[in-house]
């Protein structure tokens, strides 16, 4: 088994695990503002274990997939940190929040063209 196929099969399991944990996080009765983004985090953490997986089976298709795996990283951290806020129930301004969301709008509108 060459490599490559090892790497696309760690890369397919953590992509479908990151989509059925978050599918337990959003079918929870009790949901609180830290599973909303958790599980947000989680569908994100799957789009960028799928990318991976495309590219590794045809390394031409390398140069149009490899950019958008990019573009998910700088969303991890305003995941990490509103998730934190939000499990120690401390006030976030609304400039936090604001700021926040012009940087994941960025970021989807820059993925769109992967996704579509």
């Amino acid at each position: 088994m060459p490599w490559s196929e090892i790497f696309r099969f760690i890369y397919i399991v953590g992509s479908v695990n990151a989509i059925f944990f978050s599918v337990l996080v959003f079918s929870k009765e009790k949901k609180t503002q830290a599973d909303n983004i958790l599980g947000t985090w989680l569908i994100f953490l799957s789009i960028q274990f799928f990318i991976p997986f495309l590219y590794l089976a045809n390394f031409e298709k390398y140069l149009n997939y490899a950019g958008y795996e990019i573009i998910v990283f700088m969303l991890h951290p305003i995941f990490l940190f509103h998730y934190i806020q939000a499990l120690t129930c401390s006030k976030v301004s609304k400039k936090s929040w604001l700021l926040s969301g012009v940087l994941i709008l960025i970021s989807i509108v820059f993925i769109l063209p992967f996704i579509f």
